[in-house]
């Protein structure tokens, strides 16, 4: 099992609060038969989000870890439209590992307002896929599935 979103990056966001627990999330998750974890922090980015930070954290859990379990880094990010340009202008600081695989998460108004067709064809454009984060959690997309099946 690969788990896409993981919050055990310590300290980083509402996940983990510190080293220890991060790594007690970490074996819990390898003993449940998941191999890799993708460590996510969430971001609105209000902020500045830091991945070095980010990647330091996960280089850490990674030398406690060993083999067990193979981690990777990434940003789960709260997509608006004022939001956006941002990702775009930048997309390997949110990526998972820095590479062409964005998560993030969907919000009313930009369901509300349409145009997503238009944003995940800005990513391809870019040579990137976007990961929808945990789409069950929109009652708009739950009701009607299409969107989902056609993005």
């Amino acid at each position: 099992m690969v788990d896409l979103e993981a919050h055990v990056a310590p300290g980083l966001d509402d996940g983990a609060a510190n080293r220890e627990t991060a790594l007690e999330m970490c074996r819990l998750a390898q003993q449940a038969g998941t191999r890799e974890l993708v460590v996510a922090v969430r971001t609105k980015l209000e902020g500045d989000f830091d991945r070095d930070e980010l990647n330091r954290a996960v280089e850490d859990l990674q030398a406690e870890l060993g083999d067990s379990l193979y981690l990777h880094s990434s940003c789960v990010v709260r997509m608006t439209w004022a939001n956006a340009p941002r990702v775009f202008r930048d997309p390997e600081r949110y990526a998972i590992n820095g590479l062409r695989y964005v998560p993030f998460e969907i919000t009313s108004e930009m369901l509300a307002r349409g145009g997503l067709g238009k944003i995940f064809r800005r990513y391809h454009d870019a040579g990137l896929f976007p990961i929808i984060a945990r789409p069950e959690r929109s009652a708009s997309l739950r009701r009607d599935m299409s969107r989902l099946r056609h993005w």
